[in-house]
This record gives C-alpha cells, structure tokens and sequence, in this order.
C-alpha cells in the first residue's frame, strides 16, 4: 500500500514512527508537505509533487495539527476529491482548529461543554456575568494549542481587557470548572 503521511513539520517522533511502523509491514510510505502539492482544479481534477505530476497514494494519513499552514486543508479536500482516502477528515480538522466551532459542534451533537460565550462588538456591563454567574471566567482565543492565550480572569475589567477588540479578534468566555482546576480533558 502506497501511504502519504501528510505533515507540514521536518521531523515529528509521532511521524516518523508512524513511517517506521508501515516499512515494517512492508507499505511504501512517506511523508509529504501538503504546500509541495500543487493542486490542479478545472473540470478534471488533479495533482502535482513539486512540478510533477504523482501517482496519487492509496490513502492519506494526516499529521497536522494547530500550527499547520492553514492552506494546508485544501490539499487533503484535493485528495479527498481524488478519491484518495484521507485520515482524518479535513473537515473534522477544520472543525478542531476553531474553538468556536468545535465548541458548536460538540454542544450541537448533546456532549457537555462549559456554558461559553463569544461576545460581540458592544457588549453590556453586567451581561456575562448574569449568563456565566460569578468569576472566575476563563478567556481563550479561538486558535491555539497547548494552553496558548487561555487566561483565568477573576473581574469584569480583566474580561473586558481581552474582550475590548473582540470585533478584530473574537475570544470565548466561559464559565470556569473549578472541580478541572489542573485537569485537562482533549477529546478527540
């Protein structure tokens, strides 16, 4: 079986031992930036390697996470418009990238999230409060990863320092789950 491992980083441990597993079973694979692939898009779809054109994988297994070129995307919709398998969907990752929308997603499908809000460009004194109850609230951006712009923020003028450019770059508030306090849940 022909496996591309589609990964925007040099050298990732999880990468290579996911190359190291499939030689051992006796798979060619490797693992390819999706920015090397060019996408050819008319009424007959196709792609490129570097200048050249590629036999397309048997399937494609991706490696990209939040730091990854978000263009990145568009070559996995490619193969996946190919007919190429492609692990996981470039849809769930587009989902996972955003913390609004994977906040939707999850809340829409009846799993628990923290009560969040996204606050809009005027908002009134008072009104998180009244929908979250009393601080402390946590404030995140909706891109990030490993903890990256989360805040714990205990009074309104904290929040509204986060929150005062909320038309340019929304955040989400949300209730704090005191009993998670040092427990970090990644559902995936």
């Amino acid at each position: 079986m022909n496996i591309w491992v589609l990964s925007h980083l040099e050298s990732s441990p999880g990468t290579q031992r996911f190359l190291d597993a499939a030689h051992r079973r006796g798979h060619e694979a490797q693992r390819v930036h999706p920015l090397d692939l060019e996408l050819l898009i008319d009424a007959q779809l196709g792609l490129g390697y570097r200048g050249e054109p590629r036999e397309l994988p048997d399937v494609a297994f991706t490696r990209m996470g939040a730091t990854s070129p978000p263009a990145s995307l568009n070559a996995l919709l490619q193969l996946q418009a190919l007919g190429v398998p492609v692990i996981n969907d470039p849809r769930a990752l587009w989902t996972t990238r955003d913390k609004v929308r994977c906040s939707l997603t999850l809340a829409s499908v009846g799993l628990p999230v923290p009560r969040t809000i996204v606050p809009g460009r005027q908002l009134a004194p008072g009104w998180i409060e009244a929908q979250l109850g009393p601080p402390p609230r946590v404030v995140k951006r909706p891109e990030g990863c490993k903890g990256e712009a989360v805040f714990l923020v205990k009074g309104e003028a904290e929040i509204a320092a986060h929150t005062s450019d909320a038309s340019q770059a929304p955040v989400l508030v949300q209730r704090f789950v005191a009993e998670s306090s040092g427990v970090d849940l990644r559902v995936l």
